[in-house]
């Protein structure tokens, strides 16, 4: 009588840690990549967001004599907004809001405020903003997000 001899062995203790291992590096990098892509897609949200209400209020001041009382309820009633951007929220859930600028005497200059972004991104849209070269000054603070100030063409 022959007897078979099984020689199978299951997976020893140190391959499963050694997979492990590598799982959860591959889902870490995965994580770190998603994170940062999320931001930036964020970003990129914002300065359309930015760009699109410059371009309303610039388009604003063909029919009025300046940025007096401008909002985003005035620029929707004058139809060069769209009807969702009454309660428009920036991509961070915060509302976003447009004014004149209040240190501007002559309200040719209006104020946009990102009040959700955080400083990372904050001075990634200040960057970008920057080298559009339609601002003239912009804050990064914690407690605000983005403040950007936008001077009417001439």
């Amino acid at each position: 009588m022959h007897y078979i001899r099984n020689n199978c062995r299951g997976i020893g203790l140190l391959e499963l840690m050694l997979s492990l291992a590598i799982i959860a590096s591959v889902l870490l990098m995965a994580t770190r990549y998603f994170i940062q892509a999320n931001a930036a897609n964020k970003v990129t949200e914002t300065t359309q967001i930015i760009g699109t209400l410059v371009n309303a209020s610039f388009k604003w001041l063909e029919a009025e004599p300046n940025f007096e009382n401008l909002d985003l309820d005035k620029l929707v009633d004058a139809k060069l907004l769209p009807e969702d951007w009454r309660n428009k929220k920036d991509p961070w859930g915060k509302l976003v809001k447009i004014s004149h600028y209040a240190g501007g005497q002559d309200f040719q200059t209006i104020e946009i405020m990102i009040s959700g972004a955080p400083k990372t991104a904050c001075e990634n849209i200040n960057d970008i903003m920057s080298k559009q070269g339609m601002v003239s000054e912009q804050v990064c603070t914690n407690s605000s997000g983005y403040v950007g100030i936008y001077p009417a063409p001439h």
